[in-house]
């Protein structure tokens, strides 16, 4: 936490840089990943009531609203300069949803309604995410995420049909769903194994989605996908880095912030199951995260963690 706090005075709140390297110093904030480290920063002031978590919370939102633009996106990229991305949007309600519900501040409100207004104006005649994409014309699983973000944000906006919506294009991407709980299109690019980290947002977006829209047979799905997870940790002892369509993983390097991402589904399975299983594995794989965060004596290094093992 302490390293994430610096990642954003470091810019005078406004905004965490994406990066630290040794050579180059701290990146350029980064608009996506500021917005869902806000929830974390209010999580963890109401857990220790520190109060200069929720002063970086506010002033990381303050400055996602100075950068959002007039139709209502976000830009992607370092430094709130580059064109707008829909996930990177999505990702950015998540923040400021949180903020609004902890200030009830109007501004918050209103930049949220301005986000979803685009990407729902974005969305096709078949209800797909097709521009704006990180993949010229390629719409991902992962995208679940995007319907998660939307509906978390519409419990703080008035849209009409935004829940019948989200649900429609959900039906869409429990089609991609396999028997064996792989599911296609889950990486950054089509037709090639993904990252745990793809794979963990697009299940992780299939569970949020499920429990807003109380869709059993989802849930049911998601149930098994953690059965399989853990099917997978019990044989190999690991997680990959990336898994194919058929789950052959590259176990040569691991995905960490995957890693952290699989945790936390199966952490969220053992609270609605109440299945020990997940809560075991998913504890095992965070007490294996706790190895990798840097000891180096400098301040930009220190505490913080790459997003593999080994560092590529």
């Amino acid at each position: 936490m302490d390293w994430l706090l610096t990642s954003i005075r470091i810019n005078g709140g406004a905004g965490s840089s994406a990066y630290y390297q040794l050579l180059k110093g701290w990146s350029l904030p980064y608009p996506e990943t500021t917005g869902y480290i806000i929830p974390t920063l209010l999580d963890y002031h109401d857990y220790l009531e520190e109060r200069p978590l929720f002063e970086a919370a506010e002033s990381c939102a303050r400055w996602l609203v100075d950068i959002q633009r007039e139709d209502g996106s976000f830009p992607a990229g370092l430094g709130g300069r580059g064109e707008p991305v829909v996930f990177d949007t999505a990702m950015i309600l998540f923040g400021l949803t949180a903020i609004h519900q902890r200030t009830g501040e109007t501004g918050y409100r209103e930049a949220v309604q301005k986000a979803i207004g685009w990407l729902l104006r974005q969305l096709g005649p078949e209800h797909r995410w097709t521009a704006f994409t990180y993949v010229p014309g390629y719409e991902p699983a992962y995208y679940t995420m995007v319907v998660w973000a939307i509906l978390q944000a519409g419990r703080i906006v008035e849209q009409h049909g935004l829940k019948e919506k989200m649900a429609r294009i959900m039906d869409r991407y429990r089609q991609w769903i396999n028997p064996d709980s792989s599911v296609a299109n889950w990486g950054f690019h089509p037709d090639s194994p993904a990252l745990t980290h793809t794979i963990g947002y697009t299940w992780q977006g299939f569970l949020e989605s499920a429990l807003i829209l109380e869709d059993k047979k989802l849930i049911e799905g998601c149930l098994e996908a953690g059965m399989k997870m853990v099917e997978i940790h019990q044989k190999k002892g690991r997680l990959a880095g990336t898994y194919d369509q058929n789950w052959n993983g590259n176990y040569a390097f691991k995905c960490l912030t995957g890693q952290a991402q699989f945790a936390l589904f199966l952490r969220r399975l053992a609270e609605i199951s109440g299945e020990k299983v997940f809560k075991t594995v998913s504890m095992e794989w965070i007490e294996d995260l706790g190895r990798y965060p840097s000891k180096l004596p400098v301040p930009g290094a220190k505490g913080g963690m790459a997003g593999s093992s080994p560092v590529w």
